[in-house]
């Protein structure tokens, strides 16, 4: 098995594992390079939601790969799970405030290109 460093992960047999919080940088699966517009808390995205049609969201949790999310899968993922543990701007959490004691940093990227807004989950668990 071949692997290398990348800046977001290691790649192993073209899949890209996170292997560090927070990112520093972020390519799309189409190869665009997003750039980080800033934090955001559960009431911005839930107004992406609402406005942009073309949100795209993405999980980064430690030892995985990315997870884009669009469509129904991401509101589902957002109702069932992420919008009730989407972590306060600017301060610190406590896993044990959240359900299941885990909770997502939340930020919007985006890309000089077409594709629409990304609102980027990071993991705490």
């Amino acid at each position: 098995m071949s692997w290398r460093a990348e800046p977001s992960g290691v790649r192993l047999v073209g899949v890209t594992l996170v292997d560090h919080l927070p990112l520093s940088s972020l390519v799309d699966p189409d190869g665009y390079r997003l750039r980080r517009v800033g934090e955001r808390d559960a009431a911005a995205i839930r107004q992406l939601l609402r406005t942009e049609p073309d949100l795209r969201m993405v999980v980064a949790s430690i030892g995985r790969p990315l997870r884009w999310l669009t469509g129904t899968e991401l509101f589902e993922f957002w109702k069932r799970s992420a919008r009730r543990r989407i972590g306060p701007i600017g301060s610190g959490c406590r896993l044990e405030d959240f359900p299941g004691e885990q909770f997502y940093w939340a930020s919007q990227w985006s890309a000089d290109g077409p594709p629409g807004p990304v609102v980027l989950l990071e993991h705490a668990h």
